[in-house]
């Protein structure tokens, strides 16, 4: 399953990175949060790379939002 199909998930990580999200259909929200990282990315860059990857997910068919 990939991530944007996801709709919970605690802990991930990879290459360094750890990452938290939950995402509620009913309210359309989606929290994210990156809550460890190495020390030579800067929160700038993590930021801007979540946004790019959220951004990127297809929109759920059940939204009013399509």
């Amino acid at each position: 399953m990939s991530a944007c199909a996801m709709l919970s998930c605690n802990n991930v990580t990879a290459n360094g990175f750890t990452v938290a999200w939950n995402y509620d259909r009913d309210a359309q929200k989606l929290h994210v949060q990156c809550t460890d990282s190495p020390c030579w990315a800067p929160c700038s860059t993590i930021d801007s790379n979540l946004n790019d990857a959220v951004e990127g997910c297809p929109p759920d068919q059940n939204s009013p939002l399509r």
